[in-house]
């Protein structure tokens, strides 16, 4: 009744409040259609008592009736008429504040002569006063009010009579805005009325709705509803039974993730009030019960993996995310990663190894100096000062202050070296939080992680606490070896039998958090930890940055980068930051470990990322970042005497690599706003180094540090590179498309020219008196595949992009920069695409393809149209091809190919190994 009249695509759009559903007599009536998964945004409950409540997340959709007679008045029309339950005649009401006090003359007149509707205004006290609800069959309240206990109670008696409505209409996501933290259940007055009768409404947004469907009951309408999911879970557990509809797990995994997203802590008092304690144990009685969730050999989606892994991966994450102690156990997934104790010292073979450890830590920890200014360092993040200690999972560690002046002053417990969250992430090699911290507000704090990891603690910026003494009980000592502290002999033995599977190598200028295994063979770490500092030591030259920095802005000289080794990572092969973070594979670890492989071939990836860090933020502007950090990448490799062939992206900055990039771009109109990126722009910033060297940019770092630059940010680089160059470099600034302002070019006409201009022989035209005209109008020249003419390939005018090597380039860059396919896929990259299409099922397809649309074209979404499109002309299931391409897939597009066989031939099958990937 609730869909009567409605069918197909939704004519209006509202950013709505999705809600979650715990009544078990609840049920879903619209979805939102943000993501690929959508989440409730109206919603239903037949309540017991024979009451009924329907909640709009969005107080426009029932506000605006009556007057258009589409999918949204009918949609309010129908809960009038559903929560009328039968009767001829009803009166409605709702508080004069209230969004719909204009609207209730609408839906009277649009209910028409079959329900006799009388309606009239009652506040809310008047309405809580005795006999008050007794005058009203269906009050119309929004999610605004801050209601009063009072009030509350009379919302619930009112609900809990027979033959009663309840509208609410309205969202909370722009509260959830100024309210971070909050326990939605408690803080926000509505929940306290609709939490009792089995819903929430939360703070996420979904935009638009899913189409209405022609065909009831959906499939997907009982998942969404958490109670009768876990219980479901719950039950196919103890029977040893199988939820084996897949086409549901990702309404299931949705509904899920989104209450466990809004569950308070369960230690909290809060939780008890709202009366959460029967949603924790049935949580825990539906989780996952066998082998690890998530594991980097076994990954794990959450969104089409099975719900109760993916309910016990989530459950682990919340507890790390909350800090919640309450029913802390070991993980599941902690075998698979970070790692078990070995035997003999892991908590559940025996307690003898675990123990108390006394450690000082520096409690100094001075600000940024502001003339640095740099962006991508974590700058305003706490510093994470090692113990060499390790917490067991699932076990409770102690932490004792034994300096009470640092108590309550910022400082935290972490245990975990992982941080990023991979929430979002389309697979989970992990539990997607591995992380926990616990604040040092009282003189013994006690903490703890299912997953276990080193522990550190972490001192905020500004701190001047001196030495801190901290005793830390339950934990092992981690591998853990400091260059000129740690003694060599003492970390031989160590690493013959580490008692943890973390190890810490601390240069002074850089931390490696590592697997132990991975330092197995290293009996003697100083060699590598010299080395390690010299680069550290050169980043530091060219950025312009004293080298006893030891981080830069950070003047403590116990303070030091750091880089960890992952699983996966929020976003790419690796990335920036404080810490940095790099996938864990063998390569890696041989990469950051083994000297002579650094002297032979260096690290290319690790290089970029301390150039991130050392970037100051008022020299970016947009293509700059990915480039401007690959010059200290370059100078690291130059300076330590790796030979360029022996670079990892050598094809890329080899001459004939960066003229193929340079060419590419110019060819397609040298669009520096969306082309001017990656290779392409390192390109230009190695033009100037090869015209004024290494110092020129450090002289450009100096003049940037002495006098930050104010206004538009391309124009300053201009101008701060002209006059440290001592020549304008405005037509080869021109040459690239870079925009000159007048001003720009009026300041720096009275520089000589440049005479080694490389344009002057590359491309004269670009940089002679007819530039701008020249460069407006050169238009792409046509690119066409020769095939059929019997045009042998290395003949073509870009065989140099087509052919596998080339296609193979650029797909890796692609892939390296963290496959963004709404940015990044076009062009040649987007061509190979298609060209492994074609690969594995001929021409043909093609014209079957393009005759699929000519017969029948296709509506909705474009993209998803031409996977299923694509999919079902092949005869198999494109969809795990489309996703390595990093394309959306949405719902029914999965369950419209699920039964399609597997594309065997798929390429990715052989191409795309976690080794391969890259980006920052």
């Amino acid at each position: 009744m609730l869909l009567k009249g409605i069918y197909g695509n939704y004519s209006r759009k509202a950013s709505a409040s999705p809600f979650i559903i715990w009544s078990p007599s609840g049920f879903p009536v619209a979805l939102g259609a943000d993501g690929d998964f959508p989440l409730p945004v109206v919603v239903a409950v037949d309540l017991p008592s024979g009451s009924k409540l329907v909640a709009f997340g969005h107080e426009a959709i029932p506000n605006s009736c009556c007057s258009s007679n589409d999918d949204w008045d009918r949609l309010t029309l129908n809960a009038v008429r559903w929560m009328a339950g039968g009767k001829t005649s009803i009166r409605m009401a709702t508080p004069r504040t209230n969004w719909a006090a204009d609207t209730l003359p609408s839906v009277k007149m649009a209910l028409g002569p079959n329900l006799t509707v009388t309606t009239s205004f009652m506040d809310l006290d008047s309405f809580a006063a005795a006999g008050g609800s007794d005058m009203v069959d269906i009050y119309w309240i929004d999610t605004y009010i801050e209601y009063t206990s009072a009030q509350v109670a009379a919302l619930l008696r009112f609900a809990n009579q027979t033959g009663k409505g309840l509208l609410v209409a309205g969202h909370i996501w722009y509260w959830g805005y100024s309210h971070p933290g909050a326990n939605i259940f408690t803080d926000r007055p509505i929940n306290q009325v609709l939490w009792p009768l089995g819903l929430a409404v939360t703070p996420d947004v979904q935009t638009g709705f899913t189409r209405a469907p022609f065909k009831l009951p959906l499939p997907s309408t009982p998942v969404y509803n958490s109670f009768y999911l876990a219980s479901l879970l719950a039950h196919t557990k103890a029977t040893g039974r199988m939820f084996n509809q897949k086409s549901l797990f990702p309404a299931a995994n949705a509904a899920l993730k989104l209450l466990l997203k809004w569950l308070p802590r369960r230690s909290a008092a809060a939780a008890s009030a709202a009366g959460l304690e029967a949603v924790w144990a049935l949580l825990d009685t539906a989780r996952s019960g066998g082998s690890a969730a998530a594991s980097p050999t076994v990954p794990l989606s959450p969104a089409i993996g099975y719900p109760s892994k993916v309910l016990d991966a989530v459950l682990e994450a919340t507890c790390n995310r909350l800090g919640d102690l309450t029913a802390l156990k070991p993980s599941r997934s902690a075998k698979a990663y970070p790692g078990l104790l070995p035997a003999g010292s892991s908590s559940s073979a025996s307690t003898n190894a675990r123990g108390t450890v006394s450690v000082t830590i520096d409690g100094n920890y001075a600000r940024q100096p502001s003339k640095y200014n740099l962006t991508y360092g974590g700058w305003d993040e706490p510093v994470w000062r090692s113990t060499g200690l390790y917490a067991p999972p699932g076990y409770l560690i102690s932490v004792t202050l034994g300096t009470a002046a640092a108590v309550g002053k910022g400082l935290q417990v972490q245990i975990g070296a992982h941080i990023d969250d991979l929430t979002s992430r389309d697979s989970w090699k992990r539990v997607p939080i591995a992380f926990t911290r616990f604040a040092l507000n009282a003189t013994v704090t006690t903490a703890g992680n299912p997953l276990g990891g080193l522990v550190f603690v972490l001192v905020p910026p500004g701190s001047k606490l001196g030495s801190v003494q901290i005793t830390i009980s339950n934990v092992v000592r981690a591998p853990y070896f400091k260059l000129g502290t740690s003694d060599k002999d003492a970390w031989a033995k160590t690493i013959e039998s580490p008692t943890a599977p973390w190890a810490e190598l601390d240069s002074g200028k850089l931390v490696l958090a590592l697997p132990s295994k991975a330092v197995n063979s290293l009996p003697d770490p100083v060699p590598l930890l010299r080395f390690w500092n010299d680069v550290m030591d050169k980043v530091a030259y060219l950025a312009n940055l004293p080298a006893e920095r030891v981080r830069p802005g950070r003047f403590s000289k116990r303070s030091t980068e750091r880089l960890v080794l992952d699983a996966d990572t929020e976003g790419g092969w690796v990335h920036s930051g404080y810490p940095m973070v790099m996938y864990d594979t063998t390569a890696s670890q041989k990469t950051v470990t083994e000297l002579q492989h650094l002297q032979a071939k260096g690290a290319w990836w690790v290089y970029h990322l301390l150039g991130n860090n050392h970037l100051r933020e008022d020299l970016l502007f947009p293509g700059s970042v990915e480039a401007l950090n690959n010059l200290f990448t370059i100078y690291v490799l130059e300076q330590t005497g790796v030979p360029p062939s022996a670079w990892e992206n050598w094809a890329y900055v080899s001459p004939e690599g960066r003229a193929a990039k340079r060419t590419e771009y110019m060819s397609y109109g040298a669009h520096r706003e969306t082309d001017w990126w990656g290779y392409t722009a390192l390109d230009t910033f190695l033009q100037l180094k090869e015209g004024f060297g290494w110092e020129f940019y450090r002289k450009v770092f100096e003049a940037y540090q002495s006098s930050p630059p104010q206004g538009d940010a391309v124009q300053a680089w201009i101008r701060i590179t002209s006059q440290v160059a001592g020549v304008n470099l405005t037509p080869f600034y021109r040459a690239w498309s870079f925009p000159l302002a007048a001003e720009t070019l009026d300041s720096l006409a009275s520089l000589p020219a440049w005479t080694a201009n490389p344009f002057l022989t590359y491309w004269p035209d670009a940089v002679g008196p007819e530039a701008d005209l020249y460069i407006t109008q050169w238009d792409p020249p046509a690119r066409q595949a020769k095939e059929q003419t019997g045009v042998p390939p290395s003949a073509w005018e870009n065989w140099a992009y087509v052919s596998p090597e080339g296609r193979a380039a650029k797909r890796t860059e692609y892939m390296s920069y963290g496959a963004h396919r709404e940015t990044d896929w076009w062009g040649y990259t987007a061509l190979d695409t298609f060209l492994q299409l074609k690969e594995g099922f001929g021409w043909e397809f093609y014209r079957k393809v393009f005759a699929a649309y000519q017969s029948s074209p296709p509506q909705g979404d474009a993209v998803q149209a031409w996977i299923r499109i694509t999919s079902q002309v092949a005869g198999v299931n494109l969809t795990p091809f489309y996703r390595a391409w990093s394309f959306p897939l949405a719902a029914e597009t999965l369950d419209s190919l699920a039964s399609l066989p597997a594309w065997t031939a798929n390429p990715f099958l052989t191409y795309w190994s976690a080794q391969q990937r890259g980006g920052r």
